[in-house]
């Protein structure tokens, strides 16, 4: 799929054999190639397409970017992982929409979404 990342990481975990989640697009894991070159460390998908009804069971937002395969959830072990990556999707930008929560970050490059948006997450604990 790509040099860094692999199709199994960005289906649903729905567990639904006839999930109707979409494939990734190639706009994004391009972009999550380059954001792993930049920070020079592995990077771990925690959640990337999803269905319908499992991004309702995660609490997802309405029109997520996941159900259209625009967006993925990154691990962040700790905060210099996170300001890495923050500083890697903000160079040129990579990626203009952000959300930051305590151990993940967002990043969607949704081309029907406003773009140069950064949000936290509820709850989001430093």
């Amino acid at each position: 799929m790509s040099s860094w990342f692999k199709l199994q990481e960005f289906l649903c975990h729905c567990g639904d054999k006839n999930c109707d989640a979409v494939r990734p697009q190639d706009p994004l894991v391009a972009k999550l190639n380059v954001l792993r070159d930049r920070v020079g460390r592995p990077i771990t998908i925690i959640s990337g397409s999803r269905c319908a009804k499992n991004n309702a069971k995660v609490g997802g937002v309405k029109e997520s970017a996941h159900m259209t395969g625009w967006a993925a959830d990154l691990f962040c072990p700790d905060s210099p992982f996170r300001f890495a990556l923050v500083e890697a999707c903000v160079k040129d930008p990579l990626f203009s929409r952000i959300g930051v929560g305590a151990r993940v970050l967002h990043v969607d490059c949704d081309p029907s979404k406003a773009p140069h948006v950064l949000w936290v997450y509820e709850g989001a604990k430093p």
